[in-house]
């Protein structure tokens, strides 16, 4: 059974995602709690399918370097998202909420809570 990622590497994707999306987002402020509704969303989703990897002993770094150019541009997509619905406003939580409820239509997420992405709720 696949393990799951330690700390500092599911810490190094959410990092590289969290950047993405605030590429995204652009020069618009994020409010705290986006920002950390985002993180937390993210985390298990990460998790999951870095433990679902299809190799085993794959080295869970080695598996985010083969999905990351997909991943990430989800993130820019979910942070252009945010950056829409919050205008010239800071991004809220409502905002967060709402673009990942859209990055859930994505075609990089399949069915909403493929691989990397969470549930649609």
């Amino acid at each position: 059974m696949p393990s799951e990622p330690t700390t500092e590497e599911l810490n190094i994707m959410l990092v590289d995602a969290a950047i993405h999306v605030g590429r995204g987002i652009g020069t618009n402020k994020v409010k705290l709690n986006a920002s950390k509704f985002l993180a937390e969303h993210h985390r298990k989703s990460f998790v999951e399918a870095i433990k679902n990897r299809p190799k085993a002993k794959e080295k869970p770094l080695k598996r985010w370097s083969l999905d990351r150019g997909k991943v990430l541009a989800v993130a820019v997509r979910l942070g252009r998202e945010a950056k829409r619905l919050a205008g010239k406003k800071p991004v809220s939580l409502s905002h967060a909420k709402k673009a990942a409820k859209a990055a859930t239509l994505d075609a990089g997420c399949p069915g909403g809570g493929g691989k990397y992405c969470p549930p649609a709720q």
